[in-house]
C-alpha cells in the first residue's frame, strides 16, 4: 500500500436532480477534490474507461493543461480487461501517448497488474527487464490480451477495484448506480454496483471510505448505512433491486473510528465543493 494514493469514484446519480443539484455540482466536486488531493502530494487512483465527454476525461484534461511538465505524475490509471479488450492496438498507444505526462497506467487483467507505456511507438508491458513484453502490432496485442482472459465484465471490473483498493490508503465516493427499474443508465454488472463494492473493499481493509452523500446515489444510501446520514434521508423510490439490497446490508456491519465521525458525517451533508474536497483531505491525513 502506498499512503499516498487515494482512490476516487466519483460518477453521476439517477436521484441527483430529485435532490436538487445540476450535473455541474458533480463535475465542481471532481476538480476541486482533486486540486485539494494533489497539492497535498497524494496521487489519484481511478479504474474505468477515458471516453470523451465522460467526468473522467473532463479531469485529465485539466490536469493536463495543470500539471504536465512539472515533473509529477498526480494520476494513477487502472485500466479494466473489460476496457482494454475494446482498444485496439493504435487506440492503446494513443491512450498512453495522452495521458503518460500525468499518469501512471497499470492494465489489469485476470487478477494481474501490468504497468505499460510506449517507446517508438512500441508498447511495453510489464516493468524493466527481461520479463518486460513489447508489442508492435494490433496481432500481437490481440495475443497479449488472449493470454490474460477474464471470465466476465464485472469479474473485470471487480479485479480493477481489488487492484486499486490494495494500492491505496483510502477511498473517496460519490453517486453511484442502484439498479433503479425501468432507469437502463443506474443499472450494474454483477452482485453489486461499483461503488458499494468499493466501500467494502475499503471498510473491510480498515481504510477509509468517504461517501459525499448530499448528491445521491449508492454514496448517499452507503452514508445512511454507516449512521452519517438519517435514514429518513433515502430518497424516495419504489421497488428496489435485492443485490442492492444485499449490498447496502452489508455495508451496514462496518464503521469506521469514532474520532472520524465528525469529518464524515460533514463529508455525508455538505454541499460545498471546496468544503468537501478539504474534509476528504483531512480524513486521508488523519486516518
Amino acid at each position: 500500500m502506498n499512503e499516498r494514493v487515494v482512490a476516487i469514484s466519483i460518477g453521476d446519480a439517477v436521484d441527483r436532480e430529485m435532490l436538487g443539484f445540476p450535473e455541474r455540482e458533480v463535475k465542481r466536486v471532481l476538480f476541486a477534490l482533486c486540486t485539494a488531493l494533489i497539492r497535498e502530494g497524494f496521487q489519484i487512483a481511478y479504474a474505468g474507461d477515458l471516453r470523451p465527454g465522460g467526468y473522467t476525461y473532463e479531469m485529465f484534461n485539466f490536469l493536463s493543461g495543470t500539471y504536465a511538465g512539472q515533473g509529477i505524475l498526480p494520476f494513477l490509471y487502472v485500466v479494466p480487461g473489460s476496457v482494454s479488450d475494446n482498444l485496439k492496438f493504435e487506440e492503446v498507444v494513443e491512450l498512453v501517448r495522452r495521458t503518460r505526462s500525468v499518469s501512471n497506467i497499470l492494465l489489469v487483467r485476470n487478477g494481474q497488474a501490468f504497468s505499460i507505456t510506449i517507446a517508438d511507438e512500441k508498447l511495453l508491458i510489464g516493468p524493466k527487464g527481461p520479463k518486460r513484453i513489447a508489442v508492435n502490432s494490433d496481432l500481437e496485442w490481440q495475443a497479449f490480451r488472449q493470454r490474460h482472459p477474464y471470465s466476465t465484465i464485472a469479474d473485470a471490473l471487480t479485479d480493477a477495484r481489488k487492484t486499486i483498493a490494495s494500492l491505496a490508503s483510502g477511498c473517496v465516493a460519490m453517486g453511484g448506480k442502484m439498479g433503479w427499474p425501468n432507469h437502463p443508465q443506474d443499472q450494474f454488472q454483477g452482485q453489486m454496483p461499483g461503488v458499494v463494492e468499493e466501500a467494502l473493499l475499503y471498510l473491510k481493509a480498515n481504510k477509509p471510505f468517504v461517501p459525499f452523500g448530499a448528491f445521491g446515489g449508492a454514496a448517499r444510501d452507503i452514508a445512511i448505512a454507516l449512521g452519517f446520514l438519517a435514514p429518513t434521508e433515502k430518497t424516495p423510490r419504489g421497488q428496489e433491486h435485492p443485490g442492492y439490497l444485499s449490498a447496502i446490508k452489508q455495508v451496514k456491519g462496518h464503521r469506521h473510528p469514532t474520532a472520524l465521525d465528525p469529518l464524515l458525517k460533514s463529508a455525508a451533508t455538505q454541499e460545498t465543493a471546496e468544503e468537501l474536497a478539504q474534509l476528504a483531505l483531512e480524513v486521508m491525513k488523519s486516518f
